[in-house]
């Protein structure tokens, strides 16, 4: 009789748990997906830079708005799958910012961030 109830009991556990890893969660976007479909476009001086694209890695560049908030820009890693062209030409225009630049910058905003489409140095 125990023996039976012991069973039961981990054939309900194993049920939830087979339930639970198939339930997933459809409203949350995925990482670096867009949050809304339309580009966004700032305006700022730049305050860090940190460029790991030499390293297999990414690239990130902290902006100062100018109602005093800030706002990252986002470049992904080549090896996520976009080594494109496009993307190479967007990488040179990012080594060519430098801290207290002030840019212009067009992307897709995101949790994290906004991923650069274009960025263009507007005064040195």
């Amino acid at each position: 009789m125990r023996r039976s109830k012991l069973t039961q009991l981990l054939s309900m556990c194993s049920i939830l748990c087979l339930v639970l890893l198939g339930c997933s969660d459809e409203s949350a976007p995925p990482p670096s997906s867009p949050l809304t479909s339309d580009a966004v476009e700032v305006t700022g001086e730049v305050a860090f830079i940190y460029d790991n694209v030499p390293a297999d890695g990414g690239a990130f560049i902290d902006l100062k708005l100018e109602d005093g908030k800030s706002e990252r820009l986002l470049f992904a890693p080549f090896y996520w799958g976009d080594d494109s062209e496009e993307r190479w030409q967007l990488y040179g225009k990012i080594k060519e910012v430098e801290l207290g630049d002030r840019v212009k910058a067009v992307g897709q905003r995101t949790e994290r961030g906004v991923e650069l489409e274009d960025i263009t140095i507007l005064d040195r």
